[in-house]
C-alpha cells in the first residue's frame, strides 16, 4: 500500500507519516528531504523559495519511487507539498489501486482559533527554522486553494475544522480495492458462490448467475487484458468483490459483478466499492446490469447516478435484466 500525504505547511503531514510508521511500520519518505539532498549536493539550481519548480522537478522522481514500490509490493508513505493535485493521471489502474492519497486541509475557523498551537506544534517532529512571523492570512489563504483544488480534481482531503483529530487507521483502514491474481480463483469463486446463493435460490437462474460459474472462467475474468478483478477490503477483511471491464480505448466501463458477502452487508461497503472504482478507472462512461426485481441494488446504482438505458431482457416470468449506464 502507498500513500501519499499531501497539504500545505504546519498541516501536520510529517506528525502523521510518524503516527503511521510508528503504528504499521510503513517507512515513509519526506518530500522535504528530497529537496534539501538534491538542493544542497548541487544536482538542482532551485532554492527552497522555489516551490511551483520544485513541485515539477521533485514528483516525476517521487513518481516512480512509487511505482517501483508497487512493482516490489511494498508499503510506502510520500508526504510532502510537492505532490500535484492532479497525480493520478501519472498512474494506471493497476497503480492507483494501491494508492491512497489524503489531502490534510484546516478551515479559516481552525487557524483563526488555533493559530498559536499551530505555530507551537510546528517542530513537534522536525525543527524547523524560526517561523514565529508566520502570516496567518498567508496559511488560511492556501489551505482554501487546496481544499479547491482538491474538489476540482477530485482529491480526497481531510478537512480539520474544531479540532486536530487524524488517525492512523483511519487512513490505513479504509475500504480498498485490491487486485486479484490467477492464484485467488478458487477464493473468488467460493466469494462468488457464497455472495449469490440467495439470488440462485430464489430467481433459479443457473445459466447466468456468478455462483455457478466455473474455475475456468473466473480466471479468465482475472487474467483478461480488460479485466481489472478486485478483492473489496475494509482493514484486513475481505468483504467482497468488484470486476471492472475497462477497454483500452476508453470508451466504456463495466461492473460485472460487485457483491458484499452476507456478514458484511447494510454498512455502504458496495457503494464505497463504487466510489473507489470511479477513483481508479475515473468517472465518466460506466455500465452495468442488474435485475429489475431486486429494488435495493436499483436504488443502490440510480443513488450512484446511473440510469436505465430502455434496454431490459426478460429471462423468466418473474426475472428481468436491466441495463444501466452512466455517461
Amino acid at each position: 500500500m502507498i500513500i501519499l500525504i499531501a497539504g500545505a505547511s504546519h498541516t501536520g503531514k510529517t506528525l502523521l507519516a510518524q503516527q503511521l510508521l510508528e503504528t504499521y511500520h510503513y517507512p515513509y519518505l519526506s518530500l522535504d528531504h528530497l529537496k534539501m539532498g538534491l538542493i544542497r549536493s548541487g544536482n538542482t539550481s532551485l532554492t527552497p523559495m522555489d516551490d511551483d519548480k520544485l513541485t515539477d522537478y521533485l514528483w516525476p522522481i517521487a513518481r516512480e519511487i512509487v511505482k517501483t514500490a508497487i512493482e516490489n509490493g511494498q508499503n510506502l508513505i510520500v508526504e510532502g507539498c510537492y505532490i500535484p493535485f492532479n497525480w493520478r493521471k501519472d498512474f494506471g489502474p493497476e497503480y492507483l489501486s494501491q494508492i491512497c492519497y489524503r489531502c490534510l486541509i484546516m478551515s479559516r475557523n481552525y487557524i483563526e482559533t488555533h493559530f498559536a498551537d499551530i505555530c507551537r506544534y510546528g517542530c513537534a517532529i522536525e525543527q524547523r527554522l524560526d517561523d514565529s512571523d508566520l502570516p496567518q492570512e498567508t496559511l488560511i489563504a492556501e489551505n482554501e486553494r487546496n481544499l479547491q483544488m482538491c474538489k476540482d480534481n477530485h482529491c480526497a482531503y481531510i478537512l480539520l475544522d474544531s479540532t486536530y483529530h487524524i488517525r492512523p487507521q483511519d487512513i490505513v483502514e479504509n475500504l480498498r480495492l485490491v487486485r486479484t491474481k490467477e492464484t485467488d480463483a478458487e477464493v473468488v469463486l467460493a466469494m462468488q458462490q457464497e455472495a449469490f446463493a440467495d439470488l440462485l435460490a430464489k430467481y433459479q437462474d443457473y445459466d447466468m448467475s456468478p455462483a455457478t460459474e466455473s474455475l475456468e472462467k473466473i480466471c479468465w475474468k482475472i487474467t483478461h487484458p480488460d479485466s481489472y478483478y478486485y478483492f473489496i477490503q475494509v482493514g484486513g477483511e475481505i468483504v467482497g468483490g468488484i470486476r471492472i471491464v475497462d477497454r483500452k480505448d476508453n470508451s466504456w466501463k463495466r461492473i460485472s459483478p460487485l457483491y458484499i458477502l452476507p456478514h458484511c452487508r447494510g454498512k455502504g461497503y458496495a457503494q464505497a466499492a463504487m466510489l473507489e472504482a470511479e477513483r481508479i478507472h475515473g468517472a465518466d462512461h460506466w455500465q452495468l446490469d442488474t435485475i429489475l426485481q431486486e429494488a435495493s441494488n436499483c436504488y443502490l446504482y440510480e443513488k450512484m447516478g446511473y440510469r436505465q438505458t430502455g434496454h431490459q431482457t426478460v429471462i423468466k416470468e418473474n426475472m428481468t435484466i436491466v441495463d444501466y449506464q452512466k455517461d
